[in-house]
């Protein structure tokens, strides 16, 4: 896990790097196994302050998370939920596409009609695989 910290318009702060890093980090603990790569950016603008994470995840996954307020611990609380709810999602989307039987999976599931197609007990047939398809193509029509 690596930390950069970028300060814009105004001088750099340990106290906020001190704040927000533990926050991140129990974020990134809770969600993410890879390596990853955060660039945060503080920037003051007027009377503005704006927060900005950047994250690079280990398996492509990049996204980016602003948020500004007048004040600039506000803004890094704000960011912290934007940060989490993108890696939980990510996570959840990256859960509901495992464990479930599709393809030739759900091919090896498929009782056949008769045991003369069976060559072992995990063995299927073409014939089996177009009977599948079939039934399939049949189930989709229904719908």
């Amino acid at each position: 896990m690596q930390f950069r910290y970028s300060f814009k318009q105004m001088e750099s702060s340990a106290p906020l790097i001190s704040f927000i890093e533990p926050k991140l980090k129990e974020k990134i603990d809770k969600y993410v196994t890879k390596p990853v790569d955060i660039h945060v950016t503080f920037k003051v603008d007027a009377s503005s302050h704006i927060v900005h994470c950047s994250f690079a995840g280990g398996d492509n996954y990049k996204f980016e998370v602003e948020h500004k307020t007048g004040d600039m611990y506000g803004a890094i609380a704000q960011v912290v939920t934007k940060f989490e709810n993108q890696l939980k999602k990510h996570k959840d989307k990256l859960k509901s596409h495992k464990g479930h039987a599709t393809g030739f999976a759900k091919v090896m599931q498929f009782e056949p009609k008769d045991e003369k197609t069976v060559v072992g007990s995990d063995a299927v047939d073409a014939e089996d695989i177009i009977r599948y398809e079939r039934a399939m193509q049949k189930k989709r029509v229904n719908s």
